[in-house]
């Protein structure tokens, strides 16, 4: 069962406690691969859709602040040092929580480190001592894997965060955005690092970066 992502108002703590479940409106609750809700909480297990439904957009730039693209939801880059957000394209449809979880696909590469700047609405999950990870108000992410999640309940219209690619390999970016209790949205994009040592990446043919479910 995955965990929960933090709950997104503190007056939603209780209710999401009749549940048997916490509520983080400072913190994702998990740094699990996939959407980070469940059931049992407060939020609907069910995907309101894909971020691009509520005009919600990654964002993905290069050093030379050029957009990186995903074609089919693939996006292809060098190591290097990119900027990872997310925006909302309405004034009407702020997000409070979001978890951005980057992990190596069946083992092909080590995102340990990748995300390495945090702000007053975002804050970097840390990797558990013994490598394996674990759910609740302290939550961390295994070995190889980065996150970085929302870091208080306030509306929020743009985050950015540094992307440090550091080493080849093929990876699985999961986004989960949560605009109140009972909205949240999802998508998996694939990132593949690949080459020497520039940062500028590749632009492949744009969709507007938000993908399908």
């Amino acid at each position: 069962m995955k965990a929960i992502i933090a709950t997104l108002a503190v007056s939603a703590a209780s209710r999401g406690n009749q549940h048997g479940v916490y509520a983080y409106p400072y913190r994702a609750g998990t740094c699990a691969a996939g959407m980070a809700i469940s059931g049992n909480g407060i939020h609907p297990a069910q995907s309101t859709g894909a971020l691009s439904t509520a005009g919600y957009q990654v964002t993905f730039l290069n050093s030379d602040m050029d957009e990186i693209s995903f074609t089919d939801s693939v996006a292809k880059i060098s190591p290097g040092e990119y900027k990872l957000g997310l925006k909302a394209s309405d004034s009407s449809t702020p997000f409070r929580g979001f978890l951005f979880r980057m992990g190596p696909k069946e083992d092909k590469g080590d995102a340990e480190g990748f995300f390495t700047s945090s702000s007053d609405s975002s804050r970097i999950l840390p990797v558990d001592s013994s490598g394996t990870g674990k759910n609740g108000p302290l939550s961390t992410c295994n070995s190889k894997v980065a996150a970085f999640c929302h870091s208080n309940s306030e509306d929020k219209y743009e985050i950015t965060n540094t992307l440090k690619a550091t080493v080849s390999g093929e990876f699985t970016l999961d986004v989960t955005v949560v605009r109140d209790e009972s909205m949240w949205y999802y998508n998996s994009y694939t990132v593949l690092v690949e080459g020497g040592d520039g940062g500028d990446g590749d632009e492949g043919d744009s969709d507007g970066g938000d993908g399908d479910e």
